[in-house]
Order: C-alpha cells, then structure tokens, then sequence
C-alpha cells in the first residue's frame, strides 16, 4: 500500500521510509561536517590530510623510540594504504594528496585496492604449508 507524504514523497510498506530516514540523517550529518571544516577553515582535503598525516607522526615516533634513531620524516618510511575497490582514480589521486601535503613524496605512498591484500591472504590460507 502506497502513502503519499508531503512533498508528493512515496512511502511503502517495503521500507521507502526508512530508505528517506537515512538520506535525510546523512544531509544533516554531511551540513554538521561542512559547518565544522568553515568553522576550523579548512577544505575537506587538509582534514582529510590531517586525519591521515597523524597515524604516520604516532609510527615515526615509534619507530625512533624502538630503534633509537632519528626518523628524517615521512620519506624515509614507505606506507601502504588499502582503498576500496570501487574507488576511481580521481579518489585515489585525492587521497595520496590528502595524505602527502606539502612534504612527503608521493613515491613514498602506495595505494592499494581491498581486494588485494584480501586474495593475498586467501591464497595464502588455503594453500598447503
């Protein structure tokens, strides 16, 4: 049985209204996020740079208390991150930005894709030792 709602909006009783729920929580989540990044003044890119700049300080630090040498920042490490399959490569450049900044180089970043690490490791279980 079909209801039409305000706004000549269709809701069913297979879940139509749930489906307009979600749509509607994610706009009010994505304007909270937009009225954040104003307020910090930065583009979704620098906070997504910075999101990710941080797990690289936390291992440089580790790795130069463990090893007790100096680390000459993020070119001496190469990282590895998985992305999701479906990603384009418009997203993928993104992220390798986002993450690079101003200082690192990009050869010292690799993008790969979920599936991969995911067969690696399905290959590697299943194979006989």
């Amino acid at each position: 049985m079909d209801i039409q709602g305000k706004d000549n909006l269709s809701f069913n009783r297979t879940g139509s209204a749930l489906g307009l729920i979600t749509v509607i929580k994610v706009v009010a989540r994505a304007a909270k996020a937009k009225a954040l990044l104003d307020r910090c003044g930065k583009t979704p890119q620098e906070a997504a740079g910075d999101y990710l700049r941080q797990p690289i300080r936390q291992v440089e630090q580790l790795i130069a208390r463990r090893l007790v040498v100096a680390i000459g920042g993020a070119s001496s490490l190469q990282f590895v991150l998985t992305v999701p399959t479906i990603w384009p490569n418009k997203a993928k450049h993104a992220t390798v930005q986002a993450l690079v900044g101003d200082g690192a180089k990009p050869l010292d970043v690799s993008l790969v894709t979920q599936a991969e690490p995911a067969a690696l490791y399905s290959l590697r279980t299943s194979s006989p030792a």
